[in-house]
């Protein structure tokens, strides 16, 4: 048994692969690398920068969307120290990063009245809740799944050759990143003296998710 080069790689054969290898460099622009570092995103704990990464891909919907984000985590629990700035932006990129799982693109019109009556009817995947058991206040997003297609009217709409049409606000709500600030239960005694018996509450500041 000899060993011998494969007679089919030929000085002609290797340039040719070194041609052909020099048009697959992935991106080369600024937006096209900046886009392909989101493709890994899942998550989002542990992304940094995320706003500028969305805003040198070109998403701006997803950066004006991250930054309301921010808004509504400092107006929920009332955050004034900027100390606590790195914490709001970790917990942005992770709505942020559950919303883009489940299909939220940007920003769409938000209707209260119908997020106070439907509430969160999404699965697990797509909702997330940020709690501060001192201050009894937590936030919840969830994103708003359409509703309209139940059973009646999917049979109505196979008899009938004309297509149902859907009401152009529950189109406009079809996956909105949707958020509700709730008042947590009152602490039971042995939790109050857990807490007591811990840190200062100054030490102690912070959300759990």
């Amino acid at each position: 048994m000899c060993l011998r080069k494969p007679t089919c790689q030929t000085s002609a054969f290797l340039a040719a692969n070194r041609r052909n290898a020099q048009k697959c460099t992935g991106p080369r622009t600024v937006r096209g690398k900046a886009g392909s570092s989101l493709n890994a995103l899942k998550h989002g704990k542990y992304a940094r920068h995320l706003s500028a990464k969305l805003l040198a891909a070109g998403d701006r919907g997803g950066a004006a969307l991250y930054a309301r984000v921010c808004e509504e985590i400092k107006l929920a629990f009332r955050v004034a120290d900027p100390r606590m700035d790195a914490q709001v932006e970790r917990l942005a990129n992770a709505v942020v990063g559950t919303a883009r799982r489940a299909g939220v693109l940007g920003t769409k019109p938000e209707s209260p009245l119908l997020s106070a009556s439907l509430g969160p009817r999404s699965w697990s995947h797509s909702r997330f809740t940020i709690s501060d058991p001192w201050s009894r206040t937590g936030l919840v997003y969830w994103v708003q799944l359409k509703g309209f297609w139940n059973r009646d009217r999917l049979f109505a709409s196979m008899l009938s050759k004309a297509p149902t049409r859907e009401p152009p606000l529950r189109e406009m709500l079809e996956h909105r990143l949707r958020h509700r600030v709730f008042r947590l239960r009152r602490p039971s005694f042995w939790e109050l003296e857990k807490w007591r018996a811990g840190k200062k509450r100054s030490q102690k500041t912070g959300f759990r998710i």
